[in-house]
């Protein structure tokens, strides 16, 4: 009799484990179709929705919305070089262009633009010699790792070395 048992022991889990297998495979299957049926959905609506942008953009009142902004951008355009136009023909802006040119020639001729140049054409050479140092540095590196060569305790450029420092008593 216990074998009888232990085989309908053996049957019962049998089934269950293929009962729980079944009901996995069935939510699966349904995840994958909710899956299926989520990506149909918004193909669906991205088609719909270029359909909506399309017709928009074809529609007579896009059209004249930008015959409108046109015509109100020209108009505008004109306005500006209209007032432009009266503002530079006035006295005062003639005194005052007369005034910026005289400014600006006694700044051309002072010493201090002069000193202002040196000082600039200075730093700038100085920052070129540092960026020639370290592109040359660079190159340096990147031809003795391409080589392989060793550095000092001989290692290889690749290796990864560290310096430890020890304190000496």
């Amino acid at each position: 009799m216990e074998g009888s048992e232990q085989k309908k022991t053996e049957s019962s889990a049998s089934a269950q484990g293929s009962a729980a297998q079944e009901a996995k495979s069935a939510s699966e299957e349904k995840a994958s179709e909710a899956a299926q049926e989520l990506v149909q959905e918004l193909a669906e609506l991205a088609g719909r929705f270029v359909n909506v942008a399309r017709v928009a953009w074809h529609s007579e009142q896009r059209k004249q919305m930008e015959v409108d902004l046109r015509r109100g951008i020209d108009t505008l355009g004109k306005s500006l070089e209209e007032g432009f136009q009266k503002v530079a023909a006035s006295d005062e802006a003639k005194g005052l262009q007369s005034k910026a040119e005289d400014v600006g020639e006694k700044v051309a001729s002072s010493k201090v633009l002069a000193d202002l140049t040196n000082a600039l054409k200075t730093g700038l050479a100085a920052v070129s010699e540092q960026l020639d140092k370290i592109a040359k540095e660079m190159e340096e590196k990147s031809a003795t790792r391409s080589t392989g060569q060793t550095v000092e305790g001989g290692a290889k450029e690749g290796d990864d070395v560290k310096d430890i420092p020890i304190d000496k008593v």
